[in-house]
């Protein structure tokens, strides 16, 4: 049984390489002039006694994500989905250009990179 998995768009540039999967949290600095490979990562561990980083990352990453003007990308479709404050879709725009050139056609062939600017997985038992 495979997974849900949303994926959305964001015009600016990443601030934060960040990944939550229950109650952990991996955060990296993301700079572009920068390696990735070479900056510091942390894993920070929710608890819910002492209310530290993770729960003010966590809530940094929340407000981003629910953000209507920032549409999700439907992997079958090419298309990207915006949504209203209630997660009903209003609309839907190709994301590919229709006059775009040969050379630059989008690759149907590409792996998901776990470190996405913003991955939140969630497991419902």
């Amino acid at each position: 049984m495979g997974k849900s998995v949303k994926l959305k768009l964001y015009s600016d540039p990443p601030l934060l390489k960040l990944v939550i999967l229950g109650d952990y949290l991996w955060l990296q600095h993301y700079h572009t002039d920068l390696d990735i490979q070479e900056m510091p990562e942390y894993v920070l561990r929710h608890n819910p006694n002492d209310h530290g980083l993770y729960t003010l990352c966590y809530q940094y990453f929340v407000q981003r994500w629910e953000r209507t003007d920032i549409p999700e990308y439907d992997l079958d479709t090419d298309e990207l989905v915006y949504r209203d404050r209630n997660g009903s879709e209003v609309r839907r725009e190709r994301f590919w250009p229709e006059e775009m050139p040969q050379s630059l056609e989008p690759k149907r062939d590409f792996s998901v990179d776990i470190h996405a600017t913003y991955c939140h997985v969630a497991t419902h038992s």
